[in-house]
């Protein structure tokens, strides 16, 4: 049995949660070295996604970077819409999933789910996978592995409380400069959609994007414009080119942006937000505009030291506002569009987020569709769900 004392001062350190997820599963190891993996995953909408992992058998996965649908009728399905844990004692009960077959690969052959609750409903799924069949079937051992998922989804409830928290204060920044921002609410929507799809495609090329990273791009790329509102009126609705004075004043908007979430921070004295989780915001926003080459602003960074999340949402971006119509432009055709893309390769944009982008044109595409701009929607807000 687990000593529960224990197991509660190692949630009380003070770390961020991947890393107190990461002790207690080992501590959680030295009774059951059975246990071979442990994994979080958030539900949106009717999908699952993979927020983090602790797996002694993983070895670069892709699956755990791809959106999982919740079948109908699956016993996933059920574990949300009744709020109840569930014991598989052989994974050959499920369907031969990837997913399964993935497990089964790795050498896991039983598991519990537990769901993470949340005022009443059900905001994600921990699963616990074991080498030995039958373990979650005796009494003791569901005690402490109920214990166990207690306590991470304790944790993890707490994260998103945070991070709603944090959401909620940027988006009143957001909605002060979207009031005057010719850009519509479903571009910011997109935005993150895009940057989210992208991040997961190319896992296979860049090794340093984690599950939490593509959490993160999704939740805050939507807000790399939230320095337009500190930008005066004739320049931020003209419809004309820019002189070099009005790109000037335009191009201040990253810093601007900076500024505001700095400004955020401080005055909520958010300090249990991580370090991390702010810089990566602020990456996004100040480095949005720059270019591969170094020509971009505000910093001239280029290639690799051009933040990767923001590499990600310059591509996002242009992609997107190329085949939007503008107060200042028609819509760009998805040919021209692709054509641009292509000539920009390794000046303006990543030439690896290029190639994953007009390799999955069509996904792209789909959620250009499912989140098009509406009739009257000036008003709507993007937040991260």
């Amino acid at each position: 049995m687990l000593d529960y004392y224990k197991l509660d001062l190692i949630a009380k350190k003070n770390k961020k949660f991947t890393s107190l997820t990461n002790d207690i599963f080992e501590y959680v190891r030295k009774s059951y070295p059975c246990l071979g993996r442990i994994s979080l995953v958030t539900i949106d909408g009717n999908r699952l996604s993979t927020y983090h992992t602790e797996d002694i058998s993983f070895n670069d996965q892709p699956l755990e970077f791809e959106e999982i649908a919740i079948r109908q009728g699956s016993s996933v399905e059920q574990i949300i819409s009744q709020s109840r844990y569930r014991i598989i004692d052989n994974l050959n009960q499920l369907p031969e999933t990837r997913h399964v077959q993935m497990l089964k690969t790795s050498g896991y052959v039983s598991s519990l789910a537990y769901p993470v609750i949340q005022h009443d409903k059900v905001i994600g799924i921990i699963f616990f996978n074991s080498k030995t069949p039958h373990l979650f079937q005796n009494n003791e051992v569901k005690k402490d592995f109920f214990y166990v998922a207690q306590a991470i989804a304790t944790l993890q409830i707490f994260v998103f409380e945070r991070q709603s928290h944090f959401n909620k204060l940027l988006t009143i920044a957001l909605k002060i400069g979207h009031e005057r921002d010719p850009e519509t609410a479903q571009h910011l929507v997109r935005i993150g959609r895009y940057s989210e799809a992208l991040a997961r495609l190319l896992t296979k090329h860049k090794p340093e994007i984690t599950t939490e990273f593509i959490h993160r791009i999704k939740c805050y790329a939507p807000f790399h414009d939230i320095g337009k509102y500190r930008i005066p009126d004739e320049v931020l609705f003209s419809t004309n080119a820019f002189s070099v004075a009005e790109r000037a004043i335009m191009n201040k908007h990253t810093i601007y942006g900076e500024e505001i979430i700095a400004n955020v921070v401080d005055m909520a004295d958010l300090t249990n937000i991580p370090s991390e989780e702010v810089t990566f915001l602020k990456n996004i926003i100040r480095h949005h505009h720059e270019a591969f080459d170094g020509s971009g602003h505000p910093d001239g960074l280029a290639s690799v030291h051009i933040p990767l999340e923001a590499r990600i949402v310059t591509l996002a971006d242009v992609f997107d506002a190329l085949l939007t119509k503008r107060p200042y432009k028609e819509p760009w055709t998805l040919e021209e569009v692709v054509k641009f893309v292509k000539a920009k390769s390794g000046s303006l944009f990543d030439p690896i987020c290029v190639q994953v982008l007009l390799e999955n044109l069509d996904e792209m595409m789909m959620i250009r569709q499912k989140f098009a701009d509406e009739p009257c929607e000036e008003h709507r807000l993007a937040t991260c769900v």
